[in-house]
């Protein structure tokens, strides 16, 4: 028997006929998981939510899980594809049926924190412009020192510079809002098989403000079935494509050695040498010169953007010696403070990883 799993009050809830919340979370064989991510959403200080959770034709025990998360709480909302269809499709077909302005995301082998739904509901209602927002997370990497924190940009032309080089958002703490979502036409595109969400970022950021909360949401598992490491080198080609797209709809025109080393800016397992670093520095004051001149992003949060990944593109650095310490530190893109401690353990941890 499932019941053991369920530790979520098994008293019903009384749906409101017009849900504040529609949370959604697509699953494909995540038994293991599973109970452990539906407690936390059910358990929520907020209540005024529906649960939508999309079966992509599972073949393990979910469905019996889901079942039984149904019959005890009327909050939830099962769909069954009747074929495998991806993350896209999926997350896709559960926005159409949402009932609610506010929609949440959520995935099958993370935790949402207790209070997640109240902080996330209260900062879109504060924030009326703001139409995306996500929020910080412990990052459940299997660790005995604990779980490091992920801690995102706040400012909206922050977020917007940060989207040239990756996502600004960590998919599973995301809440936006399903009327600009619908009037601008914007969609999870099924042609990218990978990398959906940083696809659909950089189109709500031409139509809306951005924000993020800088407090943990979530505790976000990284494991080997998750789908960005199973389709590391997919997902790595569908996101060199978003950026490329993202530059040219700027209006940034760059060589093909440029977007060679803007894209190797962005990864975190590329190791540099000198050389590299001395083509970084000369792209970066290039993005620089372009935005002072084009006034694409404010300058000030857009040269903070750039001086974070030119102290990061120096971490990656294969070999630390004087001579690159010198001429990371003499550049014009350097910046004593620039980066927080948080940020440098989060990309030493990632680099140690890789």
């Amino acid at each position: 028997m499932l019941s053991k799993n369920l530790n979520f009050n098994l008293e019903k809830v009384k749906k409101n006929n017009s849900p504040i919340l529609s949370v959604i979370m697509p699953v494909f064989n995540g038994e293991r998981y599973l109970p452990d991510s539906i407690n936390s959403i059910l358990n929520q200080s907020f209540k005024n939510f529906e649960f939508i959770i999309i079966n992509d034709c599972s073949t393990d025990k979910t469905n019996y899980i889901l079942s039984e998360y149904k019959s005890l709480d009327n909050r939830v909302i099962i769909i069954n594809n009747l074929k495998n269809k991806g993350i896209a499709y999926s997350l896709n077909e559960a926005i159409k049926i949402s009932k609610s302005d506010l929609i949440v995301r959520m995935d099958a082998d993370d935790i949402s924190l207790p209070n997640r739904l109240k902080r996330q509901f209260d900062f879109m209602n504060q924030n009326p412009d703001i139409a995306i927002s996500g929020m910080g997370a412990k990052i459940n990497n299997g660790s005995i020192f604990g779980m490091p924190l992920f801690k995102p940009f706040l400012d909206d032309n922050q977020i917007k510079s940060q989207l040239l080089f990756e996502s600004p958002f960590m998919h599973p703490t995301i809440i936006f809002r399903k009327n600009v979502f619908q009037l601008n036409s914007l969609s999870y595109n099924l042609t990218f098989t990978s990398a959906q969400d940083y696809n659909l970022w950089v189109d709500f950021s031409r139509v809306s403000k951005m924000g993020n909360i800088i407090d943990a949401g979530i505790i976000y598992r990284l494991n080997s079935n998750s789908v960005s490491n199973k389709h590391k080198k997919e997902q790595t080609n569908f996101a060199d494509k978003i950026r490329e797209n993202y530059l040219n709809k700027l209006g940034i025109n760059f060589t093909n050695e440029e977007m060679i080393i803007h894209n190797r800016i962005s990864k975190y397992e590329d190791w540099f040498s000198l050389n590299d670093l001395i083509q970084v520095e000369k792209w970066l004051i290039k993005l620089k010169e372009i935005n002072k001149t084009d006034s694409i992003f404010d300058e000030i949060k857009f040269s903070d953007i750039l001086s974070y990944y030119w102290t990061r593109s120096f971490i990656k650095c294969e070999t630390v010696t004087l001579k690159s310490l010198r001429f990371y530190k003499n550049s014009y893109l350097y910046k004593k403070n620039n980066i927080n401690n948080f940020m440098f353990s989060i990309i030493k941890n990632k680099i140690k990883q890789s």
